[in-house]
This record gives structure tokens, C-alpha cells and sequence, in this order.
């Protein structure tokens, strides 16, 4: 039996402590700065004000504090104020009123650094205001990971009464990919965008996150570790990362080269291997990827009646998606309403996964591998990525949204603030919209402690390695095919840098078996070859003549991935019959790629035709010379016998 999957090596893999660690992140790691007042402040005053984060062009950001203080006792109160910073550098630090400046004094305790203003000189008398400023600099805000810089703001307690949060980021660092969660205000001149948090409503207890930059580039090494454990050939297939709407793949080398190459229902490249009995191979895919930032539009989208009938096939039940299941049917029932759009209902159920479901603290431990969407539903509290996957897409589909899964590498920064891998596999969802097509989103990274919302706009940490929807377990995702009695790193990714990437030129090759004869038609055949690195889209193939007849079969093919192969036959025959004639086929090849970019790749190939007479000669002159050998020798025979009787 052929053994390569191993299965539960994957899903513990990708369900284990590195999606734990990026919850731990989103909730504590870019948790910047935490506000603590002493008891006297917190209990005796009241703290109001702005505060503004100004992103300079080089990433280091200036923070500004507007505060006013209120003294709400009877007597006279000198306010005491400490500000925790989680940060390991700071600079600049000044503190002042309208008329004079304040001493503050930085200390470093542990980790952390303690600002502390000498506001002794400031005694309120009861409902007196005292209005003063804050500011210091710090390279810790904005992080450059890649091409994409990533901002995030600090932690904002219900205590703290600012009554503005403003951000501001110079478009020197690139287009906005997303902003999490939505400010209440957003605006931009020619050289800045402007966001502005009302923090009572938009930013009490959460974090603010944002990413500019556009792109972000990928490197990747993917190792598939095939076994034959049968005495016998088998084949084997094995899943390459493909195009998305938001994924552009450049496959530069797969060794060994498979046998062949196809493209699924779900448009994943399935590389097909041969290997003979006991066999065990390793098969190593190096490439890049570039990953778009993407915003949808669910204004305009449309409503169920909307959808494409082919898309039925994402509405049915699998094994771990219960569309039929009573307690799916009836939840999909209370969370969606016919009246509304598609969108809006994929937004409740959505809403309610993020909400219902609760994070494994201890996944592995949980007491089976994938529970399924049903099982979900009724134990909320073991849930991992598949859980949360499997259970929004069973209720999409139980609601009538065609729904499908979508397995990769969710690619986050490690707690030193440094971009770093984690080395596991994750489960995300697309689900259809009218009008917009298929849209990512992610319930796991979307649920709380996390302050990113992952339903109206996706990032650009996501690498999808396969796509499942017409089956809930394969096509699977690289690092799931592991050796038993081996321990690798399957999965290598990190961050790119931009290059110029190399467009794919096709190799065709022309044959014919018996060479080119005048008279008859000849039959042969075109052999394509896509090297890579990149996927073809409407690749037109068209034949012409010139001097010479052909009888092609003109070819479309939708997607031709790297590494494929085709074979068009064809027929060929002169003009001419008597005497030598040549002529040229001219092949067309036109495509365009993920960007639609259109190409032309225009191959021309001469063809000499030997007259068809000439091909006789040789035979004729054999059966010539053996008809007069075999003459001789029964004229010498008859010779002989002639001679003897006289």
C-alpha cells in the first residue's frame, strides 16, 4: 500500500503551537504600550486627551500626548502619573506644559521602560484642570518586514479616556493594504494618510494594526517525501502551489520533473510521479510567490439568486463539512436572512464562528486530530484552524454559499518583533460572492484575543498551497507528506526581495517519424513544454503554412501550469512532387499571465521534403540487383546441368 500522507503528523502539526503563539502575539507581543496610572490618579482624577502617532519616512515614530487631568476631590491633589512602555528603546523624551517644560525620568524595569513626569509643581485644587504634553520618539511602532511595513498601535485600556487616537503614515511607505479595526475617519493629502480613532468606541481594549506597501515577495524550498510500500508500480500525486486572486507563483525548479502535470476541478497543479516497488522518493520545488493585499467591495455585491449554478458542487456535504446536519441546518437557519446579500449573511456567520469558538490552549492534547464542523458546533472550546474552518464553511454551504477550504502558511512575525516562520500549516476559508467572486477570509486569525478583523480585507501573510472544495481532505498541502523514518524541515519560506523574475518561454519541438516525403500527407505531432516559473492562462495555439500544406488542430488551453506538457498532431505535405521542395510551419503561441499581461511566442520551423521517387531507388536497385543475382545463378545452374548430359 502506498503510504505518503501522513495525516495526523499534519494536522497536529498545523494545529499546534504556533497558531497559540500568534494569538499570543496579536494580544500581547505588538501590545506596544500599556498605560498604568497609580492609585491616587486612577482614584482622585480623570485623564482625557489626544494622542497622536506620527510615522516619519525612515519608520520611527513620534508619539504625542494632549493630556488634561482633572482633580475630582475636594482638596488638593499633586497627580502622579507613570507611563509602562513594552518597548526597548526610546528617544527624545520631553514632557511640558504651554509655558515650561517638565522633567520626566526614563527608567528601564525588566523588560520594559517606565516614563515618570515630576508633575509636583502641579498641585490641583478640587475640579481644577491641568493641561500638559507628553512626547517621545520610538523605532518599535513601524516595522519594515520585507516590502510591507507593518504599524501597530498600542493597547488601549477602557480607563484610559483619550478622546482621540489619530494616526498618521507617510505614503512614502506605500499604499495602505488594510487597517484593523476600521477608524471612525480616514483621510490623506498628497503626502499623508490620516486615521482617527474615537478610543471610547473604536479602540477601548484592542490594539489598531495596519500594513502598507502593496505586495509582498516570497521565497520558498518545498520538500514531498513519496513511499512505495507495494511490490508493485503506483503512481503518485502530489499538490503545487498555484495562482489565486491574491497569489502570483513562480515555480523555478522541481527535481525530479514529474510525468505529467493537470490541473484539478479546484485549479490546484497536481504533479503526477511513477515509482517502482519499495520505491521511496524525495521530491524538493523551489520558486517564489508575490501575495496581493486585498479589499472587497461587499457593497455591491449581490444576493443567493445571483450565484452561478456550476458553483452548486460547493453546497454539498463532505466528510467533516455536515451540511445536512440538524444542528448546522438550524444555526445556518437563526444567522442568515434571504432578504440580505450574500455578503451580508457570510458576515454573520462569520461573526458568530469568531465569537463561538474558543481557541485549544492545549492542542495537543485535544481528544481527536479534526473534530469536523458538527462536533465543532457542539465542543467550542477545543477548536483549532481546522475547526474554525470547517465550521464556517459547513455553515456557508447549510446557508447556501458555496464555500471551500483553503490549506498554506500563515506567515507572522515571532515575539522579538522580527519577521520570522513558525513552521506549521494553516486552514483558512474562501467562500463566493456575486459579482466579486471568491473571497479569503480567515475565522481563526479573526477571533478574539486577536485585534485583526480578516473578513472585509486580507492581508498578505497568507500562502495557499492548495485548495479543497469538491473534497474535504486531499488534494494535501506541502509538508503533509512525510517519511516515516525521516525528520525534515518540509516547509522553508522567507521573505523575498524585489527582483526582476524571469518570463516563461515555452520549448516546442517538431517531429516527424519517417522523415518528410513529397506526394502523401505526414503525420507528426507538437510537443510544448512550460519550464516555468510561470503559469499560462488562454494559451492559443494556431499553425500556417508557407509552400506547404498543414492540417493542425488549432488548441485553447486555460491554464497550462509550469512543468505541464502537451501534444498537438499534426499533417504536413508539399506543394510540389517531382523534385525537392521545402517550406516553413510557422507556430503561434499566444497567453497572458496572473496580471494579464498578454505574450506571443512565435516559432518557425523549416521543413525540406524529399521527393517521393527517391525513396524507391534504393529499394528498387536491391530488388533490381538480388532479381539479376538470382538470374545468374540459375542461368549458371542450368549451365552446369547442360554441360553433364553432354
Amino acid at each position: 500500500m502506498l503510504q505518503n500522507i501522513d495525516l495526523k503528523g499534519f494536522v497536529v502539526l498545523h494545529l499546534g503551537g504556533a497558531v497559540l503563539k500568534l494569538l499570543f502575539w496579536l494580544f500581547s507581543v505588538f501590545c506596544f504600550f500599556l498605560l498604568v496610572k497609580s492609585d491616587a490618579l486612577a482614584a482622585d482624577f480623570t485623564s482625557q486627551g489626544t494622542t497622536t502617532y506620527t510615522v516619519q519616512d525612515n519608520g520611527n515614530t513620534l508619539i504625542e500626548q494632549q493630556l488634561t487631568f482633572k482633580n475630582l476631590t475636594a482638596g488638593i491633589v499633586i497627580p502622579e502619573y507613570v507611563l509602562t512602555l513594552d518597548l526597548t528603546a526610546v528617544e527624545n523624551v520631553k514632557a511640558e506644559t504651554s509655558s515650561k517644560a517638565i522633567p520626566v525620568t526614563v527608567e528601564r524595569q525588566d523588560s520594559k521602560i517606565l516614563l515618570k513626569p515630576d508633575l509636583e509643581d502641579y498641585p490641583l485644587k478640587s475640579n481644577q484642570t491641568f493641561s500638559w504634553k507628553l512626547t517621545y520618539e520610538t523605532a518599535e511602532i513601524a516595522q519594515k518586514n520585507g516590502q510591507i511595513w507593518e504599524v501597530t498601535l498600542p493597547y488601549h485600556s477602557s480607563e484610559q479616556k483619550d478622546s482621540l487616537v489619530i494616526l498618521k503614515v507617510p505614503k512614502s511607505l506605500g499604499e495602505e493594504n488594510y487597517i484593523s479595526p476600521q477608524p471612525s475617519q480616514k483621510s490623506q493629502d498628497p503626502a499623508t494618510y490620516e486615521y482617527r480613532y474615537e478610543n471610547s468606541a473604536e479602540l477601548s481594549n484592542k490594539s489598531a494594526n495596519a500594513s502598507f506597501g502593496g505586495v509582498q515577495l516570497y521565497r520558498f524550498k518545498l520538500k514531498y517525501h513519496l513511499q512505495n510500500e507495494t511490490e508493485e508500480e503506483v503512481y503518485s500525486e502530489i499538490a503545487l502551489p498555484a495562482d489565486k486572486i491574491n497569489q502570483m507563483v513562480y515555480l523555478e525548479s522541481l527535481d525530479p520533473k514529474p510525468i505529467s502535470v493537470t490541473v484539478d476541478g479546484d485549479q490546484n497543479y497536481l504533479a503526477r510521479y511513477k515509482l517502482a516497488p519499495s520505491q521511496k522518493l524525495e521530491i524538493i520545488l523551489s520558486g517564489q510567490l508575490k501575495v496581493f493585499p486585498q479589499k472587497y467591495d461587499f457593497e455591491n455585491s449581490g444576493f443567493k439568486n445571483d450565484l452561478p449554478g456550476k458553483l452548486e458542487v460547493y453546497l454539498k456535504p463532505q466528510k467533516f463539512w455536515e451540511v445536512y446536519d440538524n444542528h448546522i441546518l438550524e444555526k445556518a437557519g437563526q444567522l442568515t436572512d434571504e432578504s440580505k446579500t450574500v455578503a451580508e449573511n457570510a458576515r454573520s456567520i462569520f461573526n458568530f464562528v469568531t465569537g463561538f469558538l474558543k481557541y485549544a490552549t492545549e492542542p495537543e492534547t485535544r481528544s481527536q486530530d479534526r473534530f469536523g464542523a458538527a462536533n465543532a458546533l457542539l465542543n467550542p472550546n477545543e477548536a483549532v484552524c481546522m475547526e474554525f474552518s470547517d465550521l464556517t464553511i459547513a455553515l456557508l454551504r447549510a446557508a447556501g454559499i458555496p464555500a471551500r477550504e483553503i490549506d498554506g502558511v500563515a506567515y507572522a512575525p515571532t515575539e522579538d518583533f522580527n519577521i520570522g516562520f513558525f513552521g506549521s500549516l494553516h486552514t483558512w476559508v474562501e467562500f463566493y460572492v456575486p459579482f466579486l467572486g471568491w473571497v479569503q477570509v480567515d475565522p481563526t486569525w479573526s477571533a478574539p484575543p486577536s485585534t485583526i478583523e480578516l473578513f472585509s480585507q486580507f492581508d498578505t501573510k497568507h500562502l495557499t498551497f492548495v485548495t479543497k472544495g469538491l473534497g474535504s481532505e486531499s488534494p494535501y498541502p506541502a509538508g503533509s507528506y512525510k517519511a516515516d523514518d525521516l525528520e525534515s524541515a518540509d516547509v522553508e519560506v522567507e521573505l523575498g526581495e524585489e527582483t526582476s523574475l524571469s518570463k516563461t518561454k515555452l520549448e516546442t519541438n517538431l517531429s516527424f517519424q519517417n522523415g518528410l516525403v513529397t506526394l502523401f500527407w505526414n503525420e507528426g505531432q507538437l510537443a510544448l513544454f512550460n519550464p516555468g516559473p510561470q503559469v499560462l492562462y488562454n494559451l492559443k495555439i494556431t499553425f500556417e503554412g508557407e509552400n506547404l500544406q498543414s492540417q493542425g488542430e488549432n488548441r485553447q488551453v486555460n491554464i497550462f501550469p509550469p512543468f505541464s506538457s502537451l501534444e498537438i498532431p499534426l499533417k504536413l505535405k508539399a506543394r510540389g512532387i517531382w523534385k525537392e521542395s521545402g517550406g516553413n510551419l510557422s507556430v503561434t503561441l499566444q497567453y497572458s499571465d496572473h496580471s494579464a499581461q498578454s505574450g506571443e511566442q512565435k516559432e518557425v520551423q523549416t521543413c525540406n521534403f524529399v521527393p517521393f521517387w527517391k525513396n524507391f531507388i534504393l529499394p528498387l536497385v536491391i530488388f533490381g540487383g538480388g532479381f539479376l543475382l538470382f538470374w545468374l545463378i540459375l542461368q549458371m545452374i542450368e549451365y552446369v546441368e547442360k554441360s553433364k548430359k553432354s
